[in-house]
């Protein structure tokens, strides 16, 4: 199974780091989209400009 975290900034840090060691106990490959350039984390999936419908597909599960 797949999973998106959607991250848009960065003032809870801890809570995106818990989210990905969650879905990786789980057995879920976890990839992260990036919603803001301003953010400064490594992320998988650039959402910046085309964010619309289509871009969630493949995924089981998504988070923000």
């Amino acid at each position: 199974m797949k999973a998106l975290i959607i991250v848009a900034d960065a003032s809870y840090k801890g809570e995106y780091s818990m989210t990905v060691q969650a879905l990786r106990q789980l057995g879920m490959e976890v990839s992260t989209g990036l919603v803001s350039k301003a953010v400064s984390i490594n992320f998988d999936v650039d959402l910046t400009d085309r964010l619309g419908e289509g871009v969630l597909d493949g995924y089981d599960i998504t988070a923000s």
